[in-house]
C-alpha cells in the first residue's frame, strides 16, 4: 500500500510498492524530487526546491514521516531523508463508540508546506506557512480498538500546548514540545475514563528504530521503561528532565524474572539548573548515560555495558549496586561506592534479613 510522488519534469507521477524495496509505476526517466508518502503535492515555486502536503487526515496505521529524495543524475535509485518529525500517544480503554483521535497544535501542521534548507538538510517548519491549519485527525472503526498507539507528523518547530481528543473524551496541555527533524516524541500515555483523557501510566514503550526518540519529563517521576523485545533491538531515547527543587527520578526497566539485556540506551538531559536530589536507577537490560547535570545521590543498576557519566556531570554520592561504570572525569564525583553480591549455598547457614539503609539493597 505504500507510494511515492515523483517528479518526471512536468507533473508528480505515482510509483507503488512491489517488493525488494523496488516501487513499480509509469517508468520515465525521473527528475527533481521524489516524496514519500505519496499526496496531493503541488510541485515547485521557483526556489529550486518543492513544496509538499502534510494531511489533515489519516487512517489508522497509516500515519508516516514525510521524506525527501533527489533524483541524482540518469538515476532511479533514490535516498530518501527526512524533513520533519513524529509526536507518539498511546491511548488506554479507547470507548467502543469512538470513531477518530485528534490532534490540535497551537501553529499550523497540515497543509502545503515549502521546504527549506537548514543546517544543510532539507526541512519543513510550522512557523513558515500560512495556508495551513492546525488539526490532524486519525480516523479507526468503532470497537476495533481497546489500545491504540497514534503517530502526528509534524513540521520541525517548537510547540506550545496542544489539545488532543478520542471520541468526546479530551485533554489539554500548555507543555511546550519541541519537534526536530527525523526525531519521535514519546508522549505520556492517556487513559480514557468515561468522561475524559486523563494522563497516567508511568510507562513509556521505547521503538526498535534508529530514529532519534525524546521524551520530556519533570518534578518527580517514576518512569517504567520497556524496552525492545529482538536479540538485535536498538534504540535509543533522550530523556529531556526539567528538575524541580528536590526532585526524585526513579527509572526501571519494567521486566521481571531473569531480564535480558537490549540494546536500549537512556540519555538523561538535565534541562535546569536545579540539582537532581536523587535518582535511582533499577534497570539492568539498559545502559543509561548521564549526559547532564548535577546529582546529589545517584543508586544505579544498570546493564553490563553500564551508566556512563559524561564529562561536566557533578555527582554527590555514586552507589553502583549492579552493571559497571564508566566515567569521564573521577573529579566530578565526590564519593562513590561499589556493592559485591557474595552468593553461596549452605544449608545450614541461618540469619534474619536486612536492609543496607545506605543503598536500598535487601540482603
Amino acid at each position: 500500500g505504500d507510494a511515492i510522488s515523483a517528479w518526471d519534469g512536468d507533473s508528480y507521477e505515482t510509483y507503488t510498492y512491489a517488493s525488494e524495496n523496488d516501487f513499480n509505476g509509469s517508468a520515465s526517466q525521473l527528475s527533481g524530487y521524489a516524496i514519500y508518502p505519496q499526496g496531493e503535492h503541488p510541485g515547485y515555486e521557483g526556489t529550486g526546491l518543492p513544496i509538499v502536503n502534510m494531511s489533515a487526515s489519516y487512517n489508522y496505521g497509516s500515519t508516516n514521516a514525510i521524506m525527501l529524495a533527489k533524483v541524482q543524475g540518469n538515476s532511479n535509485n533514490l535516498s530518501f531523508s527526512h524533513l520533519g518529525g513524529l509526536m507518539r500517544f498511546v491511548i488506554k480503554n479507547i470507548p467502543s463508540n469512538a470513531t477518530s483521535f485528534t490532534f490540535t497544535a497551537n501553529s499550523g501542521i497540515t497543509g502545503n508546506f515549502q521546504v527549506k534548507e537548514e543546517n544543510g538538510a532539507n526541512v519543513i517548519k510550522a512557523t513558515t506557512v500560512s495556508n495551513s491549519n492546525n488539526t490532524v485527525t486519525i480516523t479507526f472503526e468503532a470497537g476495533s480498538l481497546t489500545n491504540g498507539t497514534f503517530y502526528i507528523p509534524l513540521p520541525t518547530g517548537t510547540y506550545t500546548g496542544f489539545t488532543i481528543a478520542i471520541g468526546n473524551q479530551q485533554y489539554g496541555s500548555s507543555a511546550t514540545n519541541t519537534i526536530k527533524r527525523r526525531s519521535l516524541l514519546l508522549m505520556p500515555t492517556f487513559t480514557c475514563d468515561g468522561t475524559k483523557l486523563v494522563k497516567g501510566d508511568n510507562s513509556v514503550a521505547l521503538e526498535n528504530t534508529t530514529t532519534e526518540q525524546n521524551m520530556n519529563i519533570s518534578g518527580d517521576e517514576d518512569l517504567v521503561i520497556e524496552t525492545p523485545s529482538g536479540d538485535d533491538a536498538n534504540a535509543t531515547l533522550n530523556l529531556n528532565y526539567t528538575p524541580e527543587t528536590n526532585s526524585t527520578l526513579n527509572i526501571s526497566d519494567g521486566q521481571t524474572g531473569s531480564p535480558t539485556e537490549s540494546e536500549a540506551k537512556v540519555v538523561i538531559n538535565v534541562e535546569n539548573d536545579n540539582k537532581v536530589s536523587k535518582l535511582n536507577i533499577d534497570a539492568p537490560t539498559l545502559t543509561v548515560e548521564l549526559a547532564s547535570g548535577e546529582y546529589g545521590t545517584v543508586t544505579a543498576k544498570t546493564a553490563t555495558n553500564t551508566l556512563i557519566i559524561k564529562e561536566g556531570v557533578k555527582i554527590d554520592k555514586l552507589i553502583v549496586v549492579g552493571g559497571s561504570v564508566q566515567v569521564e572525569d573521577e573529579n566530578s564525583i565526590t564519593s562513590k561506592t561499589e556493592l559485591r553480591v557474595l552468593t553461596f549455598e549452605d544449608a545450614d547457614a541461618k540469619f534474619s534479613p536486612y536492609t543496607l539503609d545506605y543503598a536500598g539493597v535487601d540482603i
